[in-house]
């Protein structure tokens, strides 16, 4: 299970990620490659950057890029975590069943 840590709000309906305008900090878990992919593009696109951007930003192919946001299981790693950070995110892992947050960022009961 990854948390992450995102500078903009999101939430899970139907299955899919949407990022909201509200900056406040929220966490969310990813338990897919799909999922990953998913918050990693509407992240991309919430701040305004093409694929060609990131690419420039990170050093790395729009091909990786885009197998990435498409939930590429066997993505590498270390590129995906340098994409992660150069679109300010971050990853948190904890165990399971530990806090869980709301989309308000309070702990869940």
């Amino acid at each position: 299970m990854l948390t992450f840590s995102l500078t903009q709000a999101i939430f899970c309906c139907t299955g899919k990620y949407r990022l909201l305008k509200d900056t406040s900090m929220t966490k969310v878990t990813i338990k897919t490659a799909r999922e990953l992919g998913q918050i990693i593009r509407d992240t991309r696109k919430s701040q305004n950057l093409t694929l060609e951007r990131v690419s420039g930003m990170s050093h790395l192919g729009m091909r990786f890029l885009s197998e990435l946001e498409r939930g590429k299981e066997t993505a590498e790693l270390g590129k995906a975590l340098r994409v992660i950070q150069k679109l300010g995110l971050e990853i948190v892992l904890q165990p399971r069943g530990t806090r869980k947050y709301s989309i308000e960022g309070k702990q869940d009961e």
